[in-house]
């Protein structure tokens, strides 16, 4: 065969099989294994990345649960705090009243002690003084009997001598 500028078509398609042999040989030894080696790596870092998001997810929604817990935590606690102070404020008041009416009990006590106190003082004081009245008397009308006892009996021996004498 006459092949202008001496091309050996046999020789090509020889070429051309080495190629494809060779080609494919690269294919299935080094690109494959390199292309499943990159994919498999990609994937795994995807995985990853998107495990990442989940947890982020998961930690924000956890997150959110923890405010809302939070929120009706610290809602739980002031009305705890309300109902102290409300229960404080009755018990103060309760105690109040109490102090009271003992104060109250105490002063008419106190009231009731002062009133016998002081009747037992105006009882005692009366007898005193009626003692004294009478031993004022007594005294008095002693000394004034004896006098008066005196006097007549002086006036009555001047009236006789009286008469004797005129």
């Amino acid at each position: 065969m006459n092949i202008p500028l001496n091309i050996d078509w046999q020789q090509i398609l020889l070429h051309l099989f080495n190629f494809a042999i060779l080609a494919a040989g690269l294919y299935l030894l080094l690109y494959k294994p390199v292309k499943d080696f990159m994919d498999k790596r990609l994937d795994y870092y995807q995985h990853m990345s998107q495990q990442a998001q989940e947890s982020l997810e998961k930690a924000a929604q956890k997150e959110r649960a923890w405010d809302v817990r939070m929120a009706a935590a610290d809602e739980e606690i002031q009305k705890k705090e309300e109902n102290a102070r409300k229960e404080l404020s009755r018990e103060t008041d309760q105690m109040k009243a109490q102090t009271q009416t003992q104060c109250e009990r105490l002063i008419a006590q106190a009231k009731e002690n002062a009133e016998r106190e002081r009747e037992k003082i105006l009882s005692e004081t009366k007898k005193e003084a009626a003692e004294f009245a009478i031993q004022a008397v007594e005294k008095l009308l002693g000394s004034t009997a004896e006098k008066s006892l005196d006097n007549f009996l002086e006036t009555d021996g001047e009236c006789e001598h009286e008469h004797d004498g005129a």
